[in-house]
């Protein structure tokens, strides 16, 4: 062997092929700070009940904001039953939470230790829904969510639609996911992140139920415009005690004509681990916003349905004519002006949370 080979077969061997060399993107879930600011950017905004409250500039509220809070505080029958002897056990659960364990018992307490109509998920990843951002953060993980059976909705269309409305690639798992429930996860119930990672899931929840309940309703329309009603809505349950209920709407984008700004405005919130009213109040306002979540997604599925088979809509409603479209319900004219009323102040009291 020459000199020249010796010095050849030193030399690394170049492919023709070029590597890429650019650093994989960090997946960055709703734990890193970095998420609120991909909210920020894909125009996903939280408004909270202080910002509704004051006089700072804010969006429109969504059209249907009357009928919500009305909504919200309709009696239920059996919530007058809970028992002093039952809120001391829910209290105990929840300071059973804030030390780091079963935070999914406050959730049972909440949606009902009965659940009154299932089909209800928990912690099932949503690894078949397209992302919102920019695809970096993982699969969306929502601590609850309701949905509707499979089977509601026309085969065809849930193979169109898959991508925006069926969350999971299980076949068994609810679609049309439009009702969230977030909690802190274990452990972080008594940290600076107990409130804001559940507020930005609630936040993020909203937006994908938002998008997926507006696919479905624009199924077959040439006009896929944004009617600017609630459709979709989350809450969350954080430190102290505090439940917050959440609307989430969308409108187009002034800034990119190819995507939707979305808001997720805070109807109001309830400490309610403080006392039996206050849980009675909470939890009310809880089941009944849950209540309508589930008729505005059926009444979705239903005219979706009858697009898909040729049913004149028309006569599908003025068969049903006495109950009222649920999109409907205290929706504005668009003629008039939308804004934020005032909350009953005697839902928003704060009680010092007893320790014992």
């Amino acid at each position: 062997m020459n000199s020249t080979q010796a010095d050849s077969e030193d030399q690394p061997h170049h492919s023709s092929s070029v590597v890429n060399t650019r650093p994989t993107p960090k997946i960055r879930g709703p734990e890193d700070p970095v998420f609120l600011y991909k909210l920020i950017m894909y125009e996903i905004h939280f408004i909270d009940i202080h910002t509704i409250l004051s006089d700072r500039p804010k969006p429109p509220a969504p059209k249907n904001w009357d009928g919500m809070q009305e909504r919200m505080f309709q009696p239920r029958s059996h919530l007058p039953l809970v028992s002093d002897e039952d809120f001391k056990i829910f209290q105990r659960a929840e300071r059973s939470a804030r030390e780091g364990h079963g935070a999914r018992l406050v959730s049972t307490y909440v949606h009902g230790m009965i659940d009154e109509y299932p089909p209800k998920s928990t912690f099932v990843p949503f690894n078949n829904m397209t992302s919102l951002t920019d695809g970096t953060n993982p699969p969306w993980n929502p601590h609850s969510y309701d949905g509707a059976q499979p089977e509601q909705l026309d085969p065809k269309i849930r193979e169109q639609l898959s991508s925006f409305i069926v969350p999971t690639k299980r076949p068994e798992d609810p679609i049309l996911p439009n009702f969230f429930m977030e909690l802190p996860m274990d452990g972080l119930l008594q940290s600076r992140e107990a409130y804001a990672i559940p507020v930005r899931k609630a936040t993020y929840s909203g937006a994908l139920g938002t998008r997926a309940m507006h696919a479905l309703q624009s199924y077959g329309h040439e006009d896929a415009s944004y009617d600017g009603n609630a459709y979709a809505f989350s809450s969350c349950y954080s430190n102290a005690g505090d439940l917050s209920i959440c609307a989430a709407y969308a409108c187009q984008s002034t800034k990119y004509p190819d995507r939707a700004e979305y808001f997720i405005c805070e109807l109001d919130h309830f400490c309610i681990s403080a006392d039996l009213e206050a849980f009675r109040a909470g939890v009310t306002a809880f089941r009944n916003i849950r209540d309508l979540a589930r008729e505005q997604r059926d009444d979705a599925i239903r005219k979706a349905n009858n697009k898909a088979r040729g049913i004149d809509e028309s006569v599908a409603v003025d068969s049903s004519h006495a109950n009222a479209p649920p999109d409907a319900e205290g929706a504005r004219p668009d003629s008039q002006p939308v804004r934020y009323p005032r909350i009953r102040v005697q839902t928003r009291k704060r009680k010092a949370l007893k320790r014992t």
